[in-house]
């Protein structure tokens, strides 16, 4: 049995501790959030997929098909994405560890070819089933999903027209699940995933002139988001941050807040 060794990083704030992974499997696992628990499982902002309404065959291009090398440079790891077949796009992810419990990452894409309505559809993966709060229809609420439903939150009436265009035509009879978009835009692009038996919560946060939706499924224990959903021009660079932060939370408002300083950071 063949095995591969990827490179990566520990990393350590405050109390919390856990580890920058490279290569297609690239992400953050927060493996220990302060009382020895574990507050993700590995390939959190992980960049999974790519879509567009010009061009098919885009999910796992950037997990598992194109060549990905890591670096650590000065005090951030560095993941590049390189282009493959009709996925003309050259992906470089900046991780960093940030002055609090927070890590961010900045998602750059350089485009060598035109695309109309691009996506970029990055995972979190938990350890249990338990659905993020997300602020909706002007009040946090924790939405009860099925097994087989990844549903969608989408942005504005644009960004949901361009999941039924990209996102469910690539579904297979295989996949056995469905993609719903609520009725319901996403107010923030915030979810909250509390961890189990702590008062500690895991925060996603997304720069919100680039996020297209926000999603969440019980199937892989997955609290997604995806970037953009443009169309983008040959030679285009697009650059866009978002963060993954580990926090006790006095009110889901305090999220609302840690986004507004993490956007001014």
């Amino acid at each position: 049995m063949a095995h591969e060794l990827v490179p990566s990083w520990q990393f350590k704030q405050g109390r919390v501790r856990g580890y920058i992974v490279g290569g297609g499997e690239h992400g953050v696992e927060i493996a220990d959030i302060g009382d020895g628990l574990p507050g993700t499982r590995p390939m959190c902002l992980n960049l999974e997929h790519y879509y567009s309404r010009s061009c098919r065959n885009g999910r796992f291009v950037p997990r598992y098909k194109a060549k990905v090398t890591s670096a650590c440079v000065a005090d951030a790891v560095v993941a590049t994405i390189d282009p493959h077949e009709a996925w003309q796009v050259r992906t470089e992810i900046t991780f960093r560890v940030l002055g609090r419990p927070a890590i961010e990452a900045r998602y750059r894409f350089h485009f060598l070819t035109s695309f109309q309505g691009f996506e970029a559809f990055v995972s979190n993966y938990f350890l249990d089933p338990t659905e993020p709060y997300i602020h909706t229809g002007g009040a946090w609420v924790q939405p009860s999903l099925t097994e087989n439903e990844h549903r969608y939150w989408a942005k504005g009436f644009e960004q949901a027209d361009n999941i039924r265009a990209v996102y469910q035509r690539e579904l297979t009879p295989a996949d056995n699940i469905e993609l719903p978009i609520d009725r319901d835009y996403y107010d923030y692009p915030i979810m909250v995933t509390p961890v189990r038996k702590t008062r500690s919560s895991i925060v996603s946060i997304v720069e919100p002139q680039y996020c297209s939706s926000i999603s969440a499924n019980r199937r892989w224990n997955a609290h997604d988001f995806s970037l953009l959903a443009q169309d983008v021009k040959k030679e285009q660079e697009v650059s866009c941050r978002a963060w993954l932060a580990c926090c006790e939370l006095g009110s889901l408002d305090d999220a609302i807040q840690l986004q507004d300083e993490l956007l001014r950071e």
